[in-house]
């Protein structure tokens, strides 16, 4: 059959830009910022109205987003995780997960109280679109000096993890496997590492949802202009020198490269990072001359 738009999505909220400026003398400034809010919602999916799965991760070797009607589009959706088993004894009271589970190995919540961990316990883990976003600016002058700083946003979005391939048998492990559990109470977080992974630990989960919240000073720049009775005597009619940096710092809990990710594969698969190459720190220089 031809491809066709069949869904349909509501989006709520409201988003506000203000600006202040003033002048004393020779001192001159403006302050302003943007704040947009949005609450996104699936209201349909066409004939029969199916839930779409998508966000294929290959160490899980399943998807890690579900758009159903009622839920945001590109949901975060699999196991919820509820530390270590310790020893055998914890493994036998638990419900059910594999034949092969051990001592050191995740242990999944039993979500439906049926004794098995199975699909049927899945649930939403995580939301990549974010609670808001925002924007602050300031512009500075003052006797040939100026100053403008724009720093950016955003607060309340997840992002699910998937920078690590846990399929691959030689690839590189984040640091936190040093601190892996090798025994009884050595850890209640980082499972044993075992490379056939019999209980399915690199499962889609909530132990790769972090918090995507960042602010990050985007740009600064700031300059130097010659006042105009230098400029009458070398003939110009503007000299100015400046320093800017953009990306300078990111203030943010996510442990990946860049919270700042965006989309591959469009809406359904928003806030998965596979691997984004972060945005580079940028220091630049410069002379404005105008003759």
């Amino acid at each position: 059959p031809p491809v066709r738009n069949i869904a349909s999505v509501k989006n709520t909220g409201w988003e506000t830009d203000l600006t202040y400026r003033q002048r004393v003398g020779a001192f001159k400034y403006s302050i302003g910022g943007n704040f947009s809010m949005v609450k996104n919602e699936v209201t349909s999916l066409g004939e029969g109205g199916e839930p779409v799965y998508a966000g294929r991760v290959q160490s899980a070797n399943a998807s890690v987003t579900k758009t159903e009607v009622g839920q945001p589009i590109g949901a975060f959706y699999g196991y919820v995780t509820d530390g270590l088993f310790q020893n055998r004894e914890e493994i036998a009271a638990h419900a059910f997960q594999n034949e092969n589970t051990a001592p050191g190995d995740i242990r999944f919540k039993d979500l439906n109280n049926d004794g098995v961990v199975n699909t049927d316990d899945q649930t939403y883990i995580g939301n990549p679109i974010p609670d808001f976003n925002y924007g602050i600016n300031a512009d500075i002058e003052w006797k040939g000096i100026d100053l403008g700083i724009f720093l950016q946003g955003a607060y309340g979005n997840e992002i699910y993890n998937a920078t690590v391939r846990y399929d691959f048998t030689y690839v590189n492990r984040p640091v936190s496997v040093l601190n892996r559990w090798t025994g009884p109470g050595t850890s209640n977080s980082e499972p044993r590492v075992n490379l056939s992974d019999p209980n399915q630990n690199a499962r889609v989960s909530n132990r790769f949802v972090e918090d995507g919240s960042y602010l990050r000073l985007k740009n600064v720049q700031v300059g130097y202009s010659l006042p105009k009775n230098w400029l009458k005597r070398i003939g110009f009619e503007k000299f100015r020198v400046y320093a800017s940096a953009q990306n300078l710092f990111t203030f943010t809990k996510y442990s990946g490269m860049d919270p700042e990710i965006g989309s591959y594969g469009g809406a359904l698969e928003a806030g998965i990072d596979r691997g984004f190459y972060p945005q580079a720190r940028v220091l630049l220089g410069g002379v404005n001359v105008i003759f």
